[in-house]
């Protein structure tokens, strides 16, 4: 009896109209196009001078700006004392030499957004 319910079910499914739905139009709605005031923030570690770069693109000029270092426990290690940026890239820097290995998270605030980015220090 129950074969008999799936085999119904299964043609009904074969029967329905196709789908309107363009390609182009499914890729669009699964990646949907970056907002033009989206803050874009890249890390990397510099071996050589021990220290952690961070360069953020600001789309437009950032009045208040706050660059911080934090450890797995959520806990402020180190704050970038630049306070304004310009339109562009910026790079800000952060000394690790006294930090231990381990994650650690650099968060990034401003125009009214806040990103976090997740590093291990190591070694």
């Amino acid at each position: 009896m129950l074969f008999s319910l799936s085999t119904t079910f299964a043609s009904g499914i074969l029967t329905s109209p196709p789908s309107t739905i363009q390609v182009g139009e499914f890729i669009r709605q699964q990646d949907p196009v970056e907002k033009p005031g989206k803050i874009s923030v890249t890390v990397v570690r510099s071996v050589e001078s021990e220290s952690i770069k961070v360069t953020v693109y600001f789309p437009q000029d950032a009045n208040s700006v706050k660059i911080s270092l934090h450890n797995l426990l959520g806990r402020e290690i180190s704050v970038n004392p630049t306070t304004a940026a310009d339109k562009g890239e910026s790079l800000f820097q952060f000394d690790t030499r006294a930090l231990s290995n381990g994650p650690y998270f650099v968060v990034v605030e401003a125009l009214g957004q806040r990103i976090t980015k997740k590093i291990m220090l190591t070694r």
